[in-house]
């Protein structure tokens, strides 16, 4: 499809793009969501090109295989961010980044995921530097599926204490509690729902 050809009202058709890019992915039309994602950035003026546009398309990217491609706009988000003072872009780019490390080095025999670990640590301490609840919610899972990975029981276990409140307040270890509130969490954090 040629970009070109989309209209050209810009910030109704960025949010349109995007939102239209969101349902796309969801329905895993990848190929279009990406298309999608690229008119609302070739539409964007380059500082306003934020994490709500970067970083899903950065996902999309991912679920098509091309990792070093999200990995490449996630970095850049995460520099433009940092170097401006934009926290919660720089939160969002930095618990994205960890993802994929974490992914990366999983895959990996060594399976070192001290930089993942780093980088979604520091997402989380961001997230909560701007008040921001669902991201460091969604963080703690994250963590909850690194330490898990890395056989840091324990440590797997606080992350997934702070996923939510109810988690935190409840008196309920049992294995069946602490899983049903995990996968409710995991399935809260899915690509399609967690989209920004």
């Amino acid at each position: 499809r040629d970009l070109h050809s989309f209209p050209t009202r810009r910030s109704s058709d960025l949010r349109s793009f995007r939102n239209r890019a969101k349902f796309e992915r969801a329905a895993g039309n990848l190929n279009e969501s990406i298309e999608l994602y690229q008119a609302s950035i070739a539409l964007s003026e380059h500082t306003s090109r934020l994490h709500n546009y970067l970083i899903p398309y950065a996902k999309a990217l991912r679920l098509v295989g091309r990792v070093d491609d999200a990995m490449k706009i996630v970095k850049e988000v995460l520099n433009w961010s940092s170097q401006i003072g934009a926290i919660p872009s720089e939160a969002i780019a930095r618990q994205y980044y960890g993802l994929l490390l974490m992914e990366i080095a999983y895959s990996t025999p060594k399976k070192d995921f001290a930089k993942a670990r780093s980088e979604l640590r520091r997402a989380y301490s961001l997230h909560g530097e701007v008040g921001f609840t669902q991201g460091r919610r969604e963080t703690a899972v994250n963590l909850f599926e690194l330490e898990l990975m890395a056989g840091n029981i324990p440590e797997a276990q606080k992350w997934l204490r702070l996923t939510n409140e109810r988690v935190n307040n409840s008196d309920d270890a049992s294995d069946a509690f602490l899983v049903n509130a995990v996968l409710s969490q995991l399935r809260a954090n899915g690509d399609t729902d967690r989209a920004v």
